[in-house]
């Protein structure tokens, strides 16, 4: 694999994947777990993303999306919500990645319970490395 996206795989704390089968695969040891609830908050922060349909790119494919919308949702191509929204998506990423073990995943169901897509995040052991399942695909 490209030294650089394995880069940006670390960097970034976490890996994911989208298939219309499974929805949003997401892993991360609870430290990454916590960096992608500090980016969804960094993005409610930044004053240039608060009209409808703005939104920031993730990881190293950038098929991964935070989006300003109207309300909540999660679809194929990330997570939307108002800021306050995006606010209790965190919070939701943040509590359960410091009360969870590695081996444990939990769906983003009480951040929209009825949506086109779903979020599956696991928590892995705090040596897992993002890189590792992309090199296997």
């Amino acid at each position: 694999m490209d030294p650089d996206i394995q880069a940006e795989w670390r960097d970034l704390g976490f890996w994911y994947d989208y298939t219309s089968q499974t929805g949003w695969i997401i892993r991360g040891s609870r430290a990454g777990l916590i960096r992608f609830a500090d980016r969804i908050e960094q993005y409610t922060q930044d004053e240039s993303k608060r009209a409808l349909s703005e939104h920031e790119h993730l990881g190293p494919h950038m098929y991964l999306e935070i989006v300003t919308w109207s309300s909540p949702e999660i679809n194929s191509e990330g997570i939307f919500g108002t800021m306050d929204n995006l606010r209790d998506c965190a919070r939701i990423i943040r509590q359960h990645a410091q009360g969870s073990v590695p081996g444990q995943h939990f769906d983003m169901s009480s951040y929209v319970p009825l949506g086109p897509d779903r979020m599956t995040i696991t928590i892995e052991d705090d040596s897992f490395d993002p890189a590792q399942p992309d090199e296997e695909r």
